[in-house]
């Protein structure tokens, strides 16, 4: 069951004017204020225009029509100031001058006195009201400034696991928006009526609240505020507390806190969660964060946001006694969110770049410790990645803050299906974070194919690749023997090499001496003799004589395995996710004539000699690749390449 956020967007229009107020905010001691929220007001307080002071100060507001107007100034952390009513005829435009207020709001202190209370709309003077004004200034100002910007920005979705909070799987999308905010809520009419949870043929959505519902009618009628002291991540901010009057039956309802700097008053973040879900629905971590950051010159926004919902799963059981059942249980966290990478004014000034966070290490070989070159480091479940360079160091730049899995994938162990163990890395913002991956022996990649059942407690693995003594290729399909001494005698096993010629035997027995010997196309190899000393997996390579396809040319080729031919039916995929790649070109030996592959990646080649050849596989996402294969012992033999991007 999923769960997603509803976003609408909001256009904010100019209003339409005729007269003109134009003028300069001060200091007492005459200094320009730039910043400031200036707003020219109607009758009843209504607010007719708005805007931000510039660098000197100055401002321009239009009116609606003739009639008598006040104009106020607003700085955070300051007391405002209003003017003396002016009356502007049809056409008017008033110079004013206008001094500001040097009294600072200080917010310190107030948790003590309004700790125990929370008020519809507090009366004035209170300490939720005084909290409440600060916040006010900056979710209005979020509103509106907007308006005169452009916003690059990236939103996800994500799973994450709600114990670790790793993250288990991503997409993003990089975006634009000009002229609106980029968190943008459900009207707050709608909201009060039918509640922040509603269920649709689609799925369940939650809605979360943006500054505009936060400061609407409708959502103050209905909830009380308070003021609270911050405690951990808070700590040393001062919070406004808000709650549900009372429970509307079965609706859900959002509770949260908007947490200020006291020092400054600014506000900086907001946390709400639910109230009303049910038991299953209201786990820790359901929720959202949403934060604020006042811009160059004075602009509000929304930097980042994200909302948490569960993903719930029917989970089957079933007792000793042969009852059974089905429990409801909390998979994942859904998090829908983003963040604002930049903003730039319609001039195109950028007055904002995000910090992001970053991955980067190296990558090493296990055995030798020499860095690793050409290896394909994953961010598990995104599709972020990177490829190491010739230092074998990689670097993941523009992340967004999580806990992410990475793993990597390297040509020398693809054609093994080998996976290095994911590590789990913390990413913060505005930070590198830095981790060293090992890559595995190759007898530690092949023997990773030995799982489950094949490979008991107490036994070990023999591995190795069986090659052509003659010219040192890989033998795919040749057959590997094994055997020792049991106590009912002599026990005996056979493994067969895959495409690469790599061969695994699971459960042998340590401690004991082991014999084992290749055969390929009826010739077979020296027998080698091996002790296990335990469960380590131990390397030793086999090999046995044939003699390649191109010496037959030269009339050697009756020395080996005669005047036999078959088919090769072939299969060209990515090492990483397995998709067919077509358009490659292959070509067998020196000479051959050259297949591209098809839609499926499929090739075949006919009458060909037994014998061991080059095989070449050319791409222009892959580049030139090379492989070794050995023909014989039946009419067709079936193949598939892994290839790994360049």
């Amino acid at each position: 069951m999923r769960s997603i956020v509803l976003v609408a967007l909001i256009l904010f229009a100019a209003p339409a004017a005729a007269q003109r107020v134009q003028g300069v905010l001060v200091d007492p001691a005459g200094r320009p204020v730039a910043g400031a929220f200036v707003s020219l007001r109607g009758a009843g307080g209504a607010v007719v225009a708005r805007a931000l002071t510039g660098a000197e100060g100055r401002f321009s507001l239009q009116g609606s029509g003739a009639g008598t107007y006040r104009v106020r100034a607003e700085r955070i952390g300051y007391a405002s100031t209003s003017s003396a009513p002016l009356t502007l005829a049809a056409g008017d435009t008033h110079q004013l001058r206008l001094v500001a207020a040097s009294a600072g709001v200080a917010l310190e202190g107030l948790v003590a006195r309004g700790r125990s209370r929370c008020d519809v709309r507090p009366a004035e003077g209170g300490a939720a009201a005084r909290v409440w004004e600060e916040a006010r200034k900056a979710l209005e100002a979020t509103t509106w400034t907007a308006g005169a910007l452009r916003f690059g920005f990236t939103d996800y979705e994500r799973d994450i696991d709600p114990a670790s909070e790793r993250v288990r799987g991503e997409t993003a999308q990089r975006r634009t928006a000009v002229g609106r905010g980029v968190w943008v809520s459900r009207n707050a009419a709608d909201l009060a009526r039918t509640g922040y949870r509603e269920e649709r043929r689609d799925g369940i959505y939650f809605f979360a609240p943006d500054a505009q519902l936060l400061l609407s009618d409708a959502f103050q009628d209905s909830h009380c505020f308070g003021v609270a002291a911050g405690e951990g991540a808070t700590q040393g901010l001062i919070g406004l507390t808000f709650q549900p009057v009372r429970r509307r039956g079965p609706g859900v309802d959002v509770r949260g806190v908007l947490w200020l700097d006291p020092a400054t008053a600014e506000l900086r973040h907001l946390d709400f969660r639910y109230t009303g879900l049910s038991q299953n629905e209201d786990q820790e971590g359901v929720g959202g964060r949403v934060e604020f950051v006042r811009l160059a010159g004075g602009a509000w926004i929304v930097r980042r946001w994200r909302l948490r919902m569960p993903v719930l799963v029917g989970k089957q059981w079933r007792l000793p006694t042969g009852g059974s059942g089905t429990s409801v249980v909390l998979d994942a966290l859904h998090e829908t969110g983003g963040y604002v990478r930049e903003v730039t004014t319609s001039a195109g000034e950028r007055v904002f770049a995000a910090q992001t966070g970053a991955l980067e290490g190296t990558v090493v070989d296990a055995v030798t410790e020499a860095p690793l070159a050409g290896a394909r480091v994953t961010l598990v479940g995104t599709d972020r990645g990177a490829v190491t360079d010739a230092e074998g160091r990689f670097r993941v730049p523009e992340l967004d803050e999580g806990r992410y899995s990475v793993t990597f994938t390297h040509p020398r162990t693809d054609s093994l299906r080998y996976r290095a163990p994911a590590t789990d890395v913390a990413v913060r913002l505005g930070e590198a974070a830095t981790v060293r991956l090992v890559s595995p022996s190759l007898a530690t990649a092949i023997a990773a194919g030995c799982a489950g059942d094949s490979l008991r407690a107490g036994t070990g693995v023999l591995a190795g690749t069986v090659r052509n003594r003659a010219n040192g290729a890989a033998l795919a399909g040749a057959r590997v023997a094994i055997w020792w001494s049991g106590p009912a005698g002599t026990v005996r096993g056979e493994v067969e090499a895959d495409s690469e010629g790599h061969y695994r035997f699971c459960g042998a027995p340590p401690g004991v001496r082991l014999a084992a010997r290749a055969s390929f196309l009826g010739r077979s190899g020296e027998t080698i003799t091996v002790t296990l000393p335990g469960a380590e997996p131990v390397l030793r390579d086999l090999s046995t004589f044939v003699v390649s396809a191109s010496a037959s040319a030269r009339g050697e080729y009756n020395q080996a395995t005669g005047a036999a031919t078959m088919s090769l039916e072939g299969r060209v995929v990515d090492a990483e996710s397995g998709d067919p790649i077509s358009g490659a070109r292959v070509r067998l030996g020196e000479g051959e004539e050259t297949r591209t592959t098809d839609r499926l990646g499929a090739f075949s080649l006919r009458r060909l000699p037994h014998g061991t050849y080059r095989v070449q596989i050319e791409h222009p996402e892959y580049g030139l690749q090379t492989r070794w294969i050995a023909l014989g012992g039946g009419a067709t033999m079936d193949v598939t390449f892994q290839l790994a991007k360049r």
